[in-house]
């Protein structure tokens, strides 16, 4: 059911025209949770149907993704032609959190490291262990500084990807049209997305106490060392081909329309 729907209610699903070798995925929130074998189930089996359907033509559709955790993004790209990329990224926060975000990551790495097996788990253990010093770091001055490495791929989808992005795509989903355009997969077309590329997160809401009034506040930020191409004066990333796509659902006289436009735009 996953692999041929087009239901903007569901994390992720797929859409297929066979016989004019589309694929749609429509990629609706980066908050996989306890669906991960699912999601990797699904994708390797419409990635393999697309290799045997000879399917030329895939759309990546976050038009509707509000975000979530970027680490899912990754098993995305794993069946995508990508340029390798190496850049490096600052995570802030107040130096009052710092300590406590500290204690859960590791808590988070320690309870990972002890579902994997032998090997995985020295090799994991010897990042954390270089990895302590940093977090010092963090501790007294709430800047954590890491890097960001994707390797080359190309053995991935052999056809033309274009990403559909929208005023709706924040967060996690910006950090894939980000990562989708510093790898040089393909097309980005509809509309600026809701957010800067270097944006703030993990927001909490308040009521101010004397007026009332609710409010708000980000507890971290993110700031790439390097500039992603075709960023407007705010920081957000502009399509390569303007589309109106916001609260639509595309029919496939839409994704002709797009196909058309790029091959008009070479």
């Amino acid at each position: 059911k996953i692999l041929y729907t087009a239901d903007y209610k569901q994390t992720f699903n797929f859409e297929f025209f066979e016989k004019d070798s589309i694929a749609i995925f429509h990629y609706n929130s980066c908050d996989i949770g306890t669906d991960l074998k699912l999601f990797e189930r699904a994708l390797s089996a419409a990635f393999e149907i697309m290799d045997k359907e000879h399917v030329k033509y895939l759309f990546i559709d976050i038009t509707k993704n509000g975000g979530g955790n970027s680490e899912y993004n990754k098993l995305i790209f794993k069946y995508l032609n990508v340029a390798k990329v190496k850049d490096g990224v600052s995570y802030h926060v107040n130096k009052s959190m710092a300590k406590s975000n500290a204690e859960n990551m590791m808590k988070g790495w320690k309870e990972q490291i002890s579902k994997e097996f032998f090997l995985k788990r020295w090799l994991l253990n010897y990042k954390v262990r270089r990895f302590k010093g940093a977090m010092l770091n963090y501790v007294e001055t709430g800047v954590l500084k890491d890097k960001v490495v994707y390797p080359k791929n190309k053995k991935g989808f052999k056809g033309k990807v274009f990403l559909l992005q929208s005023r709706k795509t924040y967060s996690a989903a910006i950090d894939f049209a980000a990562d989708f355009r510093r790898m040089k997969v393909g097309i980005v077309v509809g509309e600026k997305a809701g957010a800067p590329i270097d944006f703030c997160g993990n927001c909490e809401n308040y009521i101010l106490p004397n007026s009332g009034i609710s409010v708000v506040c980000a507890m971290s930020e993110y700031k790439y060392d390097s500039p992603v191409t075709g960023m407007d004066e705010n920081g957000i990333l502009v399509p390569d081909i303007p589309y109106e796509v916001f609260n639509r659902k595309l029919s496939l006289e839409d994704y002709w329309e797009i196909i058309e436009l790029n091959n008009c735009s070479r």
